[in-house]
């Protein structure tokens, strides 16, 4: 993951009345890479918690977040390789030098 994609994403975060933003792509929104609005977070973290609910994606959802689309994340990621996936031995070696 670029640090571009990063600071786009923070950028986005900061300037958005949403207490989250994800990357969407044909599939829909991912739950990572994830900007979260830390207070809104730890609030529904616990309440998720405490619920016996332990999915990532719950807490994301739950932030209600703004979903950057393709046009505006292949900006500074034209290769999609915030998808890579480290466990999937495939994609590391794709991407290796």
């Amino acid at each position: 993951m670029s640090t571009q994609l990063i600071s786009l994403m923070a950028d986005r975060a900061g300037s958005s009345h949403r207490k989250a933003t994800v990357l969407r792509d044909a599939d829909g929104p991912r739950p990572l890479p994830a900007v979260l609005m830390v207070a809104p977070a730890l609030v529904l973290a616990r309440a998720l918690l405490a619920s016996g609910e332990r999915r990532l994606r719950a807490l994301v959802e739950g932030l209600d977040p703004e979903g950057l689309p393709e046009a505006v994340w292949s900006e500074v990621d034209a290769q999609g390789a915030w998808r890579d996936d480290v466990d999937v031995p495939g994609d590391i070696s794709r991407r290796a030098p």
